[in-house]
């Protein structure tokens, strides 16, 4: 089937929630709206009530390990700055696009 016409097949699309982790809210925002833009970017469009096209996603941890880490915060060199929010996004943005790269499969 040509890629145009599997798109237009699920067209739209929604989110729904399965059994599974998520992380935190914010974290799952920004996934959502990685996926999100990736599957709009291939003409895919939401919806929020019928769709054709269900998605969701699961995160899982194969290794638990317990880190105790101190941090101080008043201090303002390289070392004591933290992950800023863009750079998190901008990791997802790049995830979301290896993972759908070959959607819908030709």
């Amino acid at each position: 089937m040509h890629r145009a016409s599997i798109s237009r097949s699920f067209t739209p699309n929604r989110w729904v929630v399965i059994k599974g982790q998520h992380p935190d809210p914010s974290v799952d925002a920004q996934i959502k709206q990685s996926i999100d833009a990736q599957l709009a970017a291939k003409g895919l469009t939401k919806a929020d009530d019928t769709a054709d096209l269900d998605v969701d996603y699961q995160t899982a941890i194969s290794k638990a390990e317990k880190w105790e880490a101190y941090e101080d915060l008043s201090d303002t060199t390289f070392g004591g700055q933290r992950l800023p929010q863009h750079r998190r996004q901008k990791n997802l943005d790049n995830a979301a696009k290896k993972l759908l790269a070959n959607f819908p499969p030709k």
